[in-house]
């Protein structure tokens, strides 16, 4: 749910620089690199390297990791 409000958002504002931050920087980063893939259709090589020039799920955090494989299945219709 939390990433459906997210897309509405970002789609709300597609043509605005937008400011993305959390406390430890994995939510904004994980919903930023699921909205650019999954709603923007930016290619799977750029948004994963954008992504993990700030971090990397599978090191840091599996519930993220877990997360972002799910929605990347399909759980974000």
């Amino acid at each position: 749910a939390d990433f459906e409000r997210f897309s509405e958002i970002m789609r709300t504002h597609e043509d605005e620089h937008v400011l993305v931050q959390c406390q430890a920087n994995y939510r904004a980063s994980a919903f930023t690199y699921l909205y650019r893939v999954v709603v923007s259709n930016v290619d799977e090589a750029t948004a994963v390297a954008d992504l993990h020039a700030i971090w990397n799920p599978t090191e840091d955090n599996k519930r993220w990791n877990q997360f972002i494989k799910d929605i990347r299945a399909g759980a974000y219709n």
